[in-house]
């Protein structure tokens, strides 16, 4: 079995943006290892994100955070067990279902979901306004946060 890393975002949202964009760049950097990943992109975070995680070993989501208690641009790594966090911090939501949620429901059906998964949040102060570009904070962190990402995908080689 692959592993998976999906980046879930808005690509006209601006900072929104970072998922996906952070997943293009790893796309990249990991070629020489894609007989070990597949790397998707999300936009919408429905009921279609359990059919693209589903039949994976592992699974890396990355997606951007609301949270004053971090300065835009940190990368805050979290498992499965501390989505608790996800929820209270409205992490994943503004795409559709949260991913607590997804998660629970696609257990309950008896999906074959992932065995390990860690997900990256990158800290933005707003994401929700119409914008192609992402915000200096995170366009300044956007390289040492896929270098991190990165390195903790070479762990799954």
């Amino acid at each position: 079995m692959k592993n998976l890393i999906i980046g879930i975002g808005n690509l006209i949202l601006g900072d929104d943006a970072v998922g996906p964009l952070i997943v293009r760049e790893l796309q990249k950097s990991l070629f020489q290892h894609r007989h070990n990943f597949d790397f998707k992109e999300n936009y919408s975070v429905g009921l279609d994100f359990l059919d693209e995680i589903r039949n994976y070993k592992r699974v890396m989501i990355i997606d951007s955070l609301n949270d004053d208690n971090y300065n835009p641009g940190s990368c805050i790594e979290l498992k499965p067990e501390e989505l608790e966090y996800a929820v209270n911090r409205r992490f994943l939501t503004s795409h559709g279902l949260n991913l607590p949620v997804l998660w629970e429901f696609g257990e309950k059906i008896g999906l074959n979901l992932p065995h390990e998964c860690i997900i990256f949040g990158v800290v933005t102060k707003e994401n929700f306004s119409f914008n192609e570009n992402l915000s200096d904070d995170i366009r300044s962190s956007f390289h040492s946060i896929t270098d991190t990402i990165r390195k903790k995908a070479s762990a799954w080689i």
